[in-house]
């Protein structure tokens, strides 16, 4: 090693950059900047055309030295006359004298071209900032503009949010939880020094203390390590079961991103905040979808992921899903990252879902989630997190000792031994009510209150009317407000200023508390939900229904993001109309997010509302899009009938309905109407705007009428297909296209076709960023190797599905994969692990409810042990196939009858083997092309040779080489083909029978 190598170390330096006076007023412009500067530790030079240019070093986290440039950025611009400034941030790894050229020109070019204009509120011009500083900076700072013109505005006034929580002016004490805090500890240091996921979950009744453990635990780490990353989200009764409402609260926590802001300033923030560890295709991509999480939408129209992504709810939120788990892996390569969720019970289901794939994606990173609820979280949320390194603590009563201890803490040593003694037994060991209790005696109540709602109502009723005001236009909001939205509520020339002055003297009184903002700016939060319950039971009926609707048009105006909010705040406020737009964007939100028992309610409650005409179709388009996903066919198929009819002939998501309107009569076995629904949908008049959606609409349908068998209705739409005008860059249309040719192909025997256009449609779907269903195409494209015996192939193909699916938790997809591989795998030789892949299939569909596909994998199970030789429970496993299916006309039956009477003629049961053999050639008379079809006729054929039955065995056979050639015949390439006839053993066997019993005569 040379010498003085591993010296430089690579820290931020941060430079300010401000146009300095001219002639005289130049040293005092340097003497004030330099007296700024100081206390910050900065240092400031004058250039020789008087520019000065103020430079800070790093010392602590890159963040600490972005706060400190940017309070100094401020200080200076107060004293230099509000001269235009500049502050960049760039990362060296030289002495600092020899990079102050570098980071002064970088802030330099931010002034070139920047308006000279004060902010007119306050008449100090926006500090210019670059990309690296924004995204360093929190949501204490005031920034503005978009990505290529950011500004630091303020610092806005905020209180810690870990800040020891108060009582009568006094610091209350963390007493009592200290084995909770010992265990919370432990298991963070488990995540960081083994690299290990972790969950906790902290339950208990409400006011026992569940935010005093997290405040603590959360002050303590970052006492000790600096470097770690903690994003907070906080669930609210007014938005409960909001789909991703909590994860899109974590991802603007991140970015410091507040919702009142411009959109261009929201989405520089963010960009920036991804920048620090993402770049490229992975930084615009997770920008793109991470901001349609959280309410900061990007165009369209240079993003072909984005633009398909917008026209599929499911393949939004797979990309959204993908997006958030890069983001969260970047952020956890480069420190721990703690994620907080506050009253989880007030959460939704999709944020769950997104941080159980996280957990298991991220399962060797350092990545702790706190979660703290009321214990009925585990009814919302049944099995929460199960499968992962998870802990539970449940937060009981306080013990006795402890609540004296906090009793006497807090309300001094005179208090009389019998006081303490009537406070405890009233307070059950309730920290919240201990607390109260001790208010109530510092205020000279002789006789306690009955109840703990009781004394905050009379804590209430004893403050001015003005503060009662305020306090119950604040409860309109729920758990969490707003000085502006207050202020907007209130109307009547009511100021600013005093409903701030308000606002101080409910916090001095200890009923709210100012925080650091989170949706919007000057956000505060009820002390405790029995004070917002209070005041919101103060509101008299006719106030309540008014302000919920000023609260919801604030709300609305202000930038809100979540639908459901404001579909609450509308709905209670008695405006049904703009209830129903509020609950459609919840609906789509819901879907989206893969919450579908929630897309199904909400759709519900905005029908309920009144939503008429078109609105009304699109509401039942997307009800009948969750119950489809749901598996409720019947009550999809109800829903796109009605929604048809509503719905603008022709228009995109007409289109759309009727293909999916016609996959659904398809699949129920309706198809009287189903003919003049096909022509409709393949007809002249149709919206020229839904080109693309037309050519995704004929191609979905022609799928479920191929699998009909309806071919003629199919070849039209084939012939729509073939002559339409589609745009090169539209990747789904492509891709449906060649996943409706595959489909044609599969069901005529062409096998080459069809991997030829399965393995086209998964690549279109992979540039159209619909990862869901690429990973299904690639797995079809596995089984159509399998049946090619290119097994070696297909299991790499399988495989990758496999791992694609499990990552983006595709439970049907994964089983899928499994059941193919398990069949691959036994044809390469290794029975066991086939044997366990295809068990894992099995228990897999069944739980699901898939009874076609279940019955599949036990006739691939029964094959696979009888290659294993274990005739005998092959024989009870294709039983069971025959049970799962049912009764069910389907080639999956063909299938297992096949296998039994293969199982039956290994045990010389051949009467048994030539009944179901026969059951199973009789399967084929309607499926007459599929996958099976070479199993079938083989093992018909040798029943019958076993039975004695020799001529017909013979014609058997003889049938079963002249389709197999057939099929051999469509595949192009040689070398395919002959792998087809002498590596796939079935095919192999036909061929060698056939020989030895025909001889010259075929």
């Amino acid at each position: 090693m040379e010498p003085g190598q591993l010296r430089a170390e690579q820290r931020y330096v941060s430079g300010i950059v401000a146009p300095g006076a001219s002639g005289p007023a130049r040293s005092l412009a340097l003497e004030r900047a330099r007296a700024a500067a100081a206390p910050f530790g900065a240092r400031v030079e004058l250039l020789a055309d008087g520019t000065l240019v103020t430079t800070l070093s790093g010392k602590g986290s890159a963040r600490d030295q972005a706060r400190q440039a940017a309070r100094c950025a401020l200080a200076l611009r107060d004293v230099l006359e509000d001269a235009p400034m500049a502050l960049a941030t760039v990362r060296v790894a030289e002495p600092e004298g020899s990079v102050t050229g570098e980071v002064a020109e970088r802030a330099a070019e931010l002034l070139q071209g920047r308006s000279t204009a004060p902010d007119p509120a306050r008449r100090l011009r926006p500090i210019a900032l670059d990309p690296t500083t924004a995204g360093l900076l929190d949501a204490r700072f005031d920034v503005v503009g978009d990505e290529a013109h950011l500004g630091l505005r303020r610092e806005r006034a905020t209180v810690d949010p870990e800040a020891t929580r108060t009582l009568l002016g006094r610091p209350t004490p963390f007493v009592g939880r200290e084995r909770e805090l010992t265990t919370l500890e432990a298991v963070f240091h488990e995540c960081v020094d083994d690299g290990i996921a972790h969950a906790v979950l902290v339950t208990g009744p409400s006011g026992v203390g569940k935010t005093r453990l997290r405040r603590e635990i959360v002050r303590r780490l970052r006492e000790r390590d600096d470097r770690i990353e903690v994003w907070l989200a906080r669930g609210d009764p007014m938005s409960v079961g909001s789909p991703l409402g909590m994860l899109a609260r974590l991802v603007r926590a991140s970015a410091g991103a507040l919702e009142g802001e411009t959109l261009r300033t929201r989405q520089a923030k963010l960009t920036a905040r991804l920048a620090r560890h993402l770049a490229g295709a992975d930084l615009a991509r997770s920008a793109e979808f991470l901001g349609e999480l959280a309410g900061i939408r990007f165009p369209e129209a240079k993003s072909p992921q984005l633009y398909a992504a917008r026209r599929s709810a499911v393949v939004m939120g797979d990309q959204m899903r993908r997006a958030w788990e890069g983001f969260l892996e970047a952020e956890c390569a480069a420190q721990p990252v703690l994620l907080v969720l506050e009253d989880l019970h007030w959460g939704d289901l999709p944020t769950v879902s997104f941080l159980d794939g996280a957990m298991r994606n991220l399962r060797a990173r350092p990545l702790m989630i706190l979660a703290l609820a009321q214990p009925d979280v585990h009814s919302l949320f049944p099995r929460l997190w199960a499968g992962h390194a998870m802990t539970e603590l449940r937060l009981g009563e306080l013990p006795r000792k402890a609540s004296e201890r906090l009793v006497r803490e807090l309300g001094g040593a005179a208090m009389a031994d019998a006081t303490v003694a009537r406070i405890l037994d009233h307070a059950g060991g309730n920290a919240f009510y201990l607390e109260e209790l001790v208010r109530a005696v510092a205020d000279g109540h002789g006789e306690l209150p009955p109840t703990v709602l009781a004394m905050v109502e009379a804590r209430l009723g004893a403050l001015e009317p003005e503060a009662r005001r305020v306090l119950r236009a604040a409860s309109l909001f729920g758990a969490t407000f707003w000085k502006a939205g207050v202020t907007a509520l209130l109307g009547d020339g009511v100021g600013e200023r005093h409903v701030t002055a308000q606002l101080e003297e409910l916090t001095s009184r200890e009923l709210i508390t100012p925080r650091e903002p989170g949706r919007f700016a000057d956000e505060y939060v009820f002390r405790h939900v029995i004070v917002r319950e209070a005041a919101y039971g103060m509101l008299t009926p006719a106030d309540r229904t008014a302000g919920h609707e000023r609260a919801g048009a604030w709300l609305e105006s202000a930038g809100e993001t979540d639908a459901l909010a404001l579909a609450e705040q509308f709905e209670r406020g008695g405006a049904p109309a703009r209830a129903v737009a509020a609950y459609e964007r919840a609906a789509s939100q819901a879907l989206a997010a893969n919450d579908f028992a929630s897309a199904i309610a909400r759709a519900k409650k905005a029908l309920a509302s009144g939503a008429e005409g078109e609105r009304r179709g699109a509401l039942l388009a997307i009800e009948a899009e969750a119950h489809r996903w749901g598996g409720a066919f019947d009550d999809a198929a109800r829903c796109l009938h009605e929604a048809l009819a509503l719905l603008p002939a022709g228009s995109p998501l007409w289109v759309e309905t009727a293909s999916e309107l016609v996959s659904a009569r398809v699949r129920l076995g309706r198809l009287d109407g189903l003919e003049a629904l096909v022509a409709q949908l393949a007809g002249e008049g149709l919206d020229a705007r839904a080109a693309g959606a037309r050519v995704v609409a004929w191609a979905r349908a022609a799928v479920s009428l191929v699998f009909a068998g309806l071919d003629a209705l199919a070849d039209g739409l084939f012939g729509r297909i073939d002559r339409a005008a589609v745009d090169p860059a539209d990747r789904t249309a492509e891709g449906r296209v060649h996943q409706a040719r595959a489909t044609r192909a599969l069901v005529a025997g062409d096998l080459s076709t069809y991997l030829e256009h399965t393995s086209a449609s998964a690549a279109a779907f992979d540039l159209a960023g619909d990862a869901r269903t690429a990973c299904v195409q690639r797995s079809n494209a596995g089984y159509a190797l399998g049946m090619l015996g290119a097994y070696a192939e297909a299991e790499a193909a399988l495989r990758e599905s496999l791992v694609t699916a499990e990552r983006m938790g595709l439970t049907s997809a994964a089983a899928i994969a499994r059941q193919n591989l398990g069949l691959t795998l036994a044809h390469r030789g290794t029975l066991q692990e086939a044997r366990a892949v295809e068990e894992r299939a099995i228990e897999a569909m069944m739980q699901s409810g898939e009874a076609v596909m279940a019955a599949c994998s036990h006739a691939y199970l029964a094959e696979i042990l009888i290659l294993a030789r274990n005739y005998e429970a092959a024989e009870r496993v294709a039983l069971e196939a025959l049970a799962v299916v049912g009764d069910h006309e389907h080639e999956v039956r063909a299938l297992a009858s096949a296998t039994l009477a293969r199982a039956l003629l290994e045990r010389r049961r051949v009467p048994q083997a030539l009944a179901a053999s026969e059951r199973a050639i009789e399967g084929l008379a309607a499926n007459a092309s599929f996958g099976g079809e070479a199993t079938v006729r083989l093992v018909r054929a040798e029943a019958l040779h076993a039975a004695g039955e020799g001529e017909a065995a013979k014609e058997a056979i003889r049938i079963a080489r002249e389709r197999l050639l057939a099929n051999a015949e469509k595949i192009r390439s040689p070398e395919r083909r002959k792998s087809f006839l002498e590596r796939v053993p079935g095919n192999a066997r036909t061929m060698k029978l056939a020989e030895e019993w025909l001889g010259n005569e075929g």
